[in-house]
This record gives structure tokens, C-alpha cells and sequence, in this order.
């Protein structure tokens, strides 16, 4: 019941796409699949997450349509959200030098382009993923004001509508 609820609650969260990790030195896969899955699970919070097989589908079209040249990551990336008509996307990189690890946090929507970081000096898995959902949280008041202000606009398109509407 409870899975139930977040997914009807999703329908009105903005949609957002997840950028497979990037990382530099040495990160175990393992890690970086735990630590995408604690960035899935914090961000679900606030946005409904394009599944991933859609944004693959749509990274596979990207790459047809683009030549190798032009598809730097970053076009590739709008092009995808162009594609899945999705206006947020977030990455996480992961940079490990001896103890050290640095996170970084990337959002971008269509107004601009924003990032979090953290270091961590000899963390394990856990400390990390606590890195992450702190990282997050470092957006959420963000999240909120777009909510806010999407919100906003429906409630004046739809008060313009109805004024016209009872003329």
C-alpha cells in the first residue's frame, strides 16, 4: 500500500533523468551502482525518475542521430531530455585518489546548471551514501521553490481560463 501511494504521488512530481555515474581512480562498480541507487532513492523524493530502460532507448537514438564528433556528453545529454521531454537531469561523479574520495553533484534544468560536492577522507560505502543524501538535501529547498513556482503557474493559467470562461 504504501509503494502504491509514492507512485500515484510521482504523477505530480516533476520528471527528472539520472546520468549514468561518472567516476575517476579507482571505484569498485559495486560502489557505484550502491551509491547511483542512494541518489535514485534520494532524489524520488522530489522527482518521478525516468526509467532507465527509457533514457538507454533514448541514449541509443542520441547516438544515431548525432555523429561521434558532435556528441559530447553534454549535447548527447540534451538531446535525451529533449527526447523524453524531461527538463531535469542529475549526475553523480565519484573521484578517488588514495583515501579521498570526491563527489559531485550535478543537476541541470532548463534555466541553469548547478553543483553540489563533497569530500570524504577514508570513507566506507555507508559515509558515502550519507554524502550523497546530504548532497541532495542541499538542493531540496530548490526542488521545492520550482515545485512552488510550477504550481503557481497552473493555479494562474487556470484562474485566466475561468475568468475567460464566465465572460
Amino acid at each position: 500500500y504504501i509503494s502504491l501511494s509514492k507512485i500515484f504521488a510521482q504523477v505530480d512530481l516533476p520528471q527528472a533523468i539520472i546520468v549514468p555515474t561518472g567516476s575517476l581512480g579507482e571505484v569498485s562498480d559495486i560502489r557505484k551502482k550502491i551509491l547511483e541507487k542512494t541518489l535514485e532513492s534520494s532524489l524520488d523524493d522530489y522527482f518521478a525518475i525516468v526509467p532507465k530502460d527509457l533514457f538507454e532507448e533514448a541514449q541509443e537514438k542520441a547516438f544515431e542521430e548525432l555523429d561521434y564528433e558532435e556528441c559530447t556528453e553534454e549535447q548527447c545529454i540534451v538531446l535525451i531530455k529533449e527526447m523524453l521531454q524531461v527538463e531535469n537531469s542529475f549526475q553523480l561523479v565519484l573521484m578517488a585518489e588514495g583515501d579521498t574520495t570526491f563527489l559531485s553533484l550535478n543537476w541541470n534544468d532548463l534555466d541553469r546548471k548547478r553543483v553540489e560536492e563533497d569530500v570524504c577522507q577514508n570513507c566506507d560505502t555507508i559515509k558515502l551514501r550519507e554524502s550523497i543524501s546530504s548532497l541532495v538535501k542541499s538542493f531540496a529547498k530548490e526542488f521545492q521553490e520550482k515545485e512552488f513556482e510550477i504550481e503557481k503557474d497552473e493555479i494562474e493559467e487556470f484562474t485566466t481560463s475561468t475568468d475567460k470562461d464566465s465572460e
